[in-house]
């Protein structure tokens, strides 16, 4: 294929315009037209920033074929991330699903014996951790066959309508956390606290799953979206803080098993999970603060 064949198979596989291509590339619509009708050819370093949006090396860019290859690596990635995110998503509902039916079913009015609690949670915990188990695994195996994120597959209007469905969520999800608490201060005052708790445990399933899924998915978006020097220490800085958060709430969950088989206090320990997640919030607006501080 020639170069403008190649270069128009590009931008169409990403879902790009013309005007958005120009606009990463800090160069007129008309230039990007030239380019693809054959009646120009971009300087060296607009050829670098091509192979750098697209991924591709400049041989392969100018002479090579990359019309299947990319529109592969697009509909895959699209389909991969998504994947990840509801398998994630799946995993971490399960583990406090079990939590709220601990919780539901702990001296409250459908109360079970200890052993069948703690079977019920753990078999709970067992899915979750199957899921990640599975989600890991499907992302090694893609990672693997696509070792570099395709750039620019999201369209301006997408993004667009993403944002506006992502603040939507996290508004909801911090709404059913109010709710919950509310909920669970009323019910434990004038009815039961075990079914409080359980009561409460439900709006964070809920919220939690909700900020897990779309917190992915907006991760994943970004990953697609072309970097400059300040978006890419960003992205490292986003990357540091969620294997942090990640630490945290894996060291939660630990405490929380550790404490509940010592001290039998499977229907309380669930406290740690909403302190790691302040302490994860804490540390969210250290590393804010400080990015900030350093710009300045």
């Amino acid at each position: 294929m020639k170069f403008e064949e190649n270069l128009r198979e590009l931008r169409k596989s990403r879902g790009m315009s013309q005007e958005e291509m120009a606009e990463h590339l800090q160069v007129s619509r008309q230039s990007v037209s030239k380019w693809e009708n054959g009646s120009a050819m971009p300087e060296l370093d607009k050829l670098l920033q091509l192979c750098e949006l697209f991924h591709c090396t400049l041989d392969d860019l100018i002479k090579g074929e990359v019309k299947e290859e990319v529109l592969t690596t697009k509909d895959e990635y699209i389909k991969q991330s998504r994947l990840e995110a509801i398998l994630t998503t799946f995993g971490v509902g399960m583990i406090l699903l079990g939590l709220t039916l601990y919780n539901f079913f702990d001296n409250g009015l459908l109360a079970l014996e200890e052993t069948l609690l703690d079977a019920m949670f753990l078999s709970f915990v067992l899915i979750g951790v199957i899921s990640f188990v599975f989600m890991g695994m499907q992302k090694s195996t893609f990672e693997r066959r696509h070792p570099q994120h395709p750039q620019g597959i999201y369209g301006e209007k997408e993004i667009q309508v993403f944002e506006r469905n992502f603040t939507i969520a996290m508004c909801l999800g911090v709404g059913l956390l109010l709710i919950g608490v509310i909920a669970q201060q009323l019910l434990e005052a004038y009815y039961n606290e075990a079914f409080a708790n359980g009561i409460f445990m439900s709006f964070v399933t809920i919220a939690v799953s909700i900020f897990v899924y779309f917190g992915m998915r907006k991760d994943k978006i970004a990953q697609t979206m072309p970097q400059s020097a300040k978006m890419r220490q960003q992205k490292q800085q986003d990357e540091l803080y969620g294997l942090y958060a990640g630490m945290i709430m894996l060291v939660a969950t630990a405490g929380y098993l550790i404490f509940s088989c010592l001290f039998d206090a499977w229907g309380k320990a669930w406290v740690v999970f909403p302190i790691g997640g302040i302490l994860c919030g804490i540390l969210y607006l250290f590393m804010a603060s400080r990015h900030h501080f350093d710009e300045e």
